[in-house]
C-alpha cells in the first residue's frame, strides 16, 4: 500500500484541471476539496477514484471530511429549505411591518388640467385593498372625482364600499354581503347608503381568468333627497378579470339594481379598466378606465347617466 502524502501539491493541481463533476467529495485538511468516487474506507486509508488521476489511496488522518453524494444531496436540500424558510419569514416580516398588513393594496392618482379662454382642473383619487384565506376574501374601496371650472366646482364626488364573500366549503358557491356609501354634491340626492346580501359562483379561476357572478337583495336610502324612503332593490352581476400577460390587465363589471317597490325601475352600474406595468419600475402602472351609473328614475332635469372616464398612475402594495 501506498500512501500520497507527497502528492498533494499534485493533487491541487489535478483538481484545478479538472472540471468534471463526480458525485462523492474528500476535503483535505490543507483545504484541497477532490471531486470523484469513494471506493472504500478502511484501515486508515480512504481509497478514492479520480476522474483525472485514477484511482487513489490517503492516510484518513490527511483527510478533514468525507461526504458522498447522498450526504451532498441532503445538505443541499436542507440549506435551500432553510433559504425558503427565512425568505418566507422575512416576507412576513415586511407584510407585518406595512399598510394594510396582509392586504393587496394600491393607491391611484391622476389629474388633467387647461388653461386659456376657460380653466379647468380634474382629479382622481381611489384607494382599493384585498384580502383573501380559504375562507373568506374581502375587498375595500374608497374613490374620489372633482372637477372645476373657472375655479367653480362642477363635479364633487365620493364612494366608500366593502364587500365580503364566504366560501362555501371547496365548492364555487359563496355567500356574499356588500355596503356602499355616496356622496355628490350635484345629484338630486346629498348622500346615499346602500346594501345587500345573497349568493355568488365562481365560474373561472385560473392564473388568466378570475370570473364570478353573484345575485342578492338588500337596500337603498337617499339622504337630502325629494325621495329619502328606504326602499328594497334586487342585485345581480358580473365581475370578470383578464391577466392578458405580466404586464396587462384588464378589468370590466356591471351590476343592475331593480327597484322592488317601483316595477320597471333600476339603476345599473359599469366600470372597467385597463392596466399596463411600467417598465424598470417595481409596483407602478398605468390606468385607464371609465364608470357609468344610469339610473331610470332619474329627475326630469338631471342626466339618466353619469359617466366618468380617467387616466391614472397606480402604487402597488
Amino acid at each position: 500500500m501506498r500512501c500520497v502524502r507527497m502528492m498533494i501539491p499534485v493533487l491541487a493541481i489535478a483538481l484545478t484541471a479538472s472540471v468534471a463533476h463526480a458525485d462523492d467529495v474528500v476535503t483535505l485538511k490543507t483545504g484541497e476539496a477532490l471531486h470523484g468516487t469513494v471506493v472504500n474506507q478502511a484501515d486508515g486509508v480512504v481509497t478514492f477514484k479520480h476522474p483525472v488521476l485514477g484511482q487513489l489511496k490517503i492516510k484518513s488522518d490527511q483527510v478533514a471530511t468525507v461526504m458522498t453524494a447522498e450526504q451532498i444531496a441532503a445538505k443541499e436540500a436542507a440549506a435551500a429549505q432553510a433559504k425558503a424558510q427565512e425568505e418566507a419569514a422575512a416576507k412576513l416580516k415586511a407584510e407585518k411591518a406595512g399598510f394594510f398588513p396582509g392586504w393587496d393594496s394600491q393607491l391611484e392618482a391622476g389629474f388633467s388640467g387647461a388653461e386659456g379662454n376657460t380653466e379647468e382642473l380634474n382629479l382622481y383619487l381611489r384607494f382599493a385593498t384585498k384580502h383573501e384565506t380559504d375562507d373568506t376574501r374581502t375587498k375595500i374601496h374608497a374613490r374620489y372625482f372633482l372637477s372645476t371650472q373657472n375655479g367653480d366646482r362642477n363635479e364633487s364626488e365620493a364612494q366608500a364600499g366593502i364587500t365580503k364573500d364566504w366560501f362555501i366549503n371547496d365548492s364555487p358557491w359563496f355567500i356574499f354581503a356588500d355596503a356602499t356609501g355616496d356622496y355628490d354634491e350635484f345629484e338630486s340626492w346629498e348622500y346615499r347608503a346602500a346594501g345587500h346580501v345573497g349568493l355568488g359562483y365562481q365560474l373561472v379561476r385560473n392564473e388568466k381568468f378570475d370570473w364570478s357572478v353573484r345575485g342578492g337583495i338588500g337596500a337603498i336610502k337617499e339622504f337630502n333627497s325629494p325621495n329619502d324612503d328606504v326602499r328594497p332593490e334586487a342585485l345581480a352581476g358580473t365581475d370578470l378579470s383578464w391577466k392578458i400577460n405580466d404586464r396587462q390587465t384588464l378589468n370590466f363589471s356591471n351590476y343592475i339594481y331593480p327597484d322592488l317597490d317601483e316595477t320597471g325601475e333600476f339603476r345599473n352600474v359599469t366600470t372597467a379598466d385597463w392596466a399596463i406595468k411600467i417598465d424598470n419600475v417595481d409596483n407602478l402602472s398605468l390606468k385607464f378606465g371609465l364608470a357609468n351609473e344610469y339610473e331610470s328614475n332619474a329627475p326630469s332635469d338631471t342626466d339618466k347617466n353619469d359617466l366618468k372616464y380617467f387616466g391614472a398612475l397606480v402604487w402597488g402594495f
